[in-house]
């Protein structure tokens, strides 16, 4: 719960300090993989969605913060929920001809639900590094559509089993200018 209010405040200090900054909000789905090292079956996928807040901080420079639900994998013998908050930064590089790549750095904090055969529920709670690396085009003054790759290290523990996220993110991005 604590997380929740840090992130809220996080929230509140991007809107209040910088308000006369760019702010975008960027809603994304598509479909993520866990890849464990350890599991000898087929990697299990799932949807996912995300909602992001992100706030130009300076010329060169975008903070943000999202929530992103990955929907329930299903493995041989256990399934796995994972919800998280994530914070990250990205560059701002120069757009050419409408397209301008994407790179995000930051960390998640992963909320993860694994259900066991006989009805045992584990959860766990963690930080994991983030990165993501795209590609974004303008269609408008302000509205943008977004294609990238999201990698997230060792969601999980010993109780619930660590695997690597992976995702591909479709993302529909505006901007208040």
């Amino acid at each position: 719960m604590t997380v929740r209010y840090v992130l809220l405040g996080t929230i509140c200090l991007l809107v209040g300090r910088l308000a006369h900054a760019a702010i975008t909000v960027e809603v994304s789905g598509g479909n993520r993989w866990a890849h464990d090292s350890g599991y000898a079956h087929q990697e299990p996928t799932s949807a996912i969605w995300q909602i992001a807040l992100s706030k130009q901080i300076s010329n060169q420079l975008l903070m943000g913060l999202a929530y992103q639900s990955g929907g329930t994998l299903r493995a041989r013998h256990y399934s796995l929920d994972e919800r998280s908050y994530q914070f990250f930064f990205q560059p701002l590089f120069s757009p050419q001809n409408k397209w301008q790549p994407l790179a995000r750095l930051g960390f998640s904090y992963w909320d993860v639900d694994k259900h066991e055969p006989k009805h045992t529920l584990i959860h766990r709670r963690g930080f994991s590094p983030l990165m993501e690396l795209g590609a974004r085009y303008q269609l408008s003054h302000s509205l943008s559509v977004g294609l990238r790759f999201q990698y997230i290290y060792s969601v999980g523990d010993s109780k619930t089993g660590e695997y690597d996220s992976q995702a591909l993110l479709l993302g529909l991005g505006y901007q208040w200018k």
